[in-house]
């Protein structure tokens, strides 16, 4: 029933979606990030306090929202402090809060941590060899997003019953529309208005590190935000439900919201997201064939709702590009010819990736079992605009 993935959970998300939002054009163009800050680690610290699941849901919260955890930040001194690293101190601290005043307790016998141990031993590993080799500030910088594995702790301590994996399925449900539409606002925005307006929400998008905005020639834009893979995920999550049984109503909701997930892979170009989709398609309709035992005529009318999943995700496309408000600049005509260019030609980050290729290879093979530790740099040529701007000839270390 997809009626699993809209209740009050799908709602509040998408509430929490909009106000983190909110606070954080506030922040930024108010100056007042560290003020957003606090208040977003006090509501933090008091729903971990209070209920420990209430904090990782909003750290889930803020996770599917964004990427990079930028969405609000400020400088303290020399740091720039996003929220994301307050939501995680705000976790621990009600999280030890609540330990001293026995409302909970640390368990950390549990079977379910057993599959992250080898990853726990080579950061260890890795951490060990780049101090070695390397100042520490270096190796932090490089390692330091392991920390939030830190996160285990106290997800041990939930019992994920079927009501909380229902919220998280519900949060990421919302994830999925929030994206999508954010994902085809951004791309009315950059087809219908003027430059001045563009340029400021350009500015602030790439400060919070929201999204990368990429003008593909003949008045198309590239959006592309790494939360579109919540959204992908999502939809393979419910493309199965193509091929069963449903109520008018479910049958609807289900060719919605793939089509809203189908919108995202055109509108962010992502030939990764677009060729991982389509293998990820290709098994499920082989499991779908050999593991649920469809029947023929079942597989038949699936296959029609997916071809009408693509082609209204090609609509919402078309109809944020060619909707005739403030004007229509008529790049909806070259949709065709952008799409085409973009599969069958290479471009700076395909030549970039392959020059980055055998400069990898020779640190691997420098220290093949234990690795070079973290902070290390390779150096190598990119054909990219924006490193040659910097350095004509190419040369670039990352």
């Amino acid at each position: 029933m997809m009626e699993e993935f809209f209740g009050k959970p799908f709602r509040m998300t998408l509430i929490g979606f909009g106000i983190l939002f909110l606070l954080s054009i506030v922040g930024y163009f108010g100056y007042i990030g560290l003020l957003m800050l606090a208040l977003v680690g006090a509501v933090t610290l008091i729903a971990t306090y209070l209920k420990l699941e209430y904090g990782l849901f909003i750290a889930l919260l803020e996770l599917l929202s964004n990427a990079h955890g930028y969405l609000i930040s400020a400088h303290v001194g020399p740091l720039r402090v996003s929220v994301r690293m307050v939501i995680f101190l705000a976790i621990f601290i009600g999280w030890a809060l609540a330990i001293l005043r026995k409302k909970t307790a640390v368990q950390l016998r549990d079977s379910r941590i057993t599959p992250f141990l080898p990853l726990i031993f080579a950061i260890f590993i890795g951490g060990i060899v780049g101090l070695l080799q390397r100042s520490a500030i270096e190796v932090f910088q490089d390692g330091n997003a392991y920390l939030y594995l830190c996160y285990l702790l106290p997800a041990l301590n939930v019992h994920w019953n079927s009501v909380k994996q229902r919220v998280i399925l519900q949060m990421l449900a919302a994830a999925t529309v929030f994206t999508s539409g954010i994902s085809i606002l951004i791309l009315y925005a950059y087809t219908h208005f003027s430059e001045p307006v563009l340029k400021i929400a350009y500015v602030y998008l790439r400060d919070i590190r929201f999204a990368e905005i990429t003008n593909v020639g003949m008045g198309i834009y590239r959006v592309f935000e790494q939360t579109q893979l919540f959204a992908i995920v999502f939809g393979f999550l419910i493309l199965p439900r193509l091929f069963v049984s449903q109520s008018k109503r479910d049958r609807t909701l289900t060719i919605v919201l793939l089509s809203l997930v189908a919108s995202v892979l055109l509108i962010s170009m992502s030939r990764s997201f677009l060729f991982g989709a389509l293998g990820a398609v290709f098994m499920i309709l082989c499991s779908v064939c050999f593991v649920f035992k469809t029947t023929i005529k079942q597989f038949i009318l699936g296959i029609g709702r997916l071809c009408l999943v693509a082609c209204l995700g090609i609509f919402f496309l078309i109809a944020a590009v060619a909707f005739p408000f403030p004007h229509d600049r008529g790049a909806a005509d070259y949709l065709s010819d952008i799409f085409g260019a973009r599969v069958s030609e290479s471009d700076v980050a395909i030549s970039s990736r392959w020059n980055l290729l055998p400069p990898m290879l020779e640190r691997i093979e420098y220290s093949p079992v234990f690795g070079n530790g973290f902070g290390q740099t390779v150096t190598f040529k990119t054909d990219d605009p924006r490193a040659r701007a910097i350095n004509p000839d190419g040369t670039w270390t990352t």
